[in-house]
């Protein structure tokens, strides 16, 4: 608890690393809250650029060929906020488990197996086309499938 910090934790680190430890944490903690306003926005743009959402349908369908260079903590940050926004559970996702999604997201090719993810929420990875300049190009999209309502 906060508490427990103040009283103990910080007195020893002041003792035995730093008297100015406190300041120390507060920069950290400006960085921290700076690079998450920085994170935040990137997420936003990849949010409105690669999300088609159906207001026919459950299913959720996220447009991969944007993603392909990002790095993986984008994708998962974009897949965590996909979860909060569709009001999916969280709780059962580990580490692995975003992890495992957001490689899908960035392959370039189709993978026959579909996964199941906690909440039976079922992703599946498909090829699309869409209209370009001089013909069409492949995108590989995931769609999200969240268990059908009662």
């Amino acid at each position: 608890s906060r508490n427990r910090i103040r009283s103990e934790l910080l007195p020893l680190l002041h003792e035995h690393y730093s008297r100015h430890v406190d300041e120390s944490i507060l920069r950290l903690s400006t960085l921290a809250r700076e690079a998450q306003r920085i994170i935040d926005t990137k997420v936003d743009e990849l949010y409105r650029a690669s999300l088609d959402k159906s207001p026919a349908s459950d299913t959720v369908v996220l447009k991969t060929n944007s993603l392909r260079n990002e790095t993986s903590y984008i994708i998962r940050e974009l897949l965590i906020r996909i979860w909060k926004e569709q009001g999916w559970p969280l709780r059962d996702m580990t580490a692995e488990r975003w992890e495992e999604v957001a490689t899908r997201a960035c392959q370039q090719s189709s993978l026959d197996e579909p996964l199941n993810l906690p909440g039976n929420i079922r992703v599946e990875q498909t090829t699309t086309y869409e209209p370009f300049i001089n013909g069409q190009i492949p995108d590989t999209v995931l769609e999200f499938d969240p268990p059908k309502a009662k």
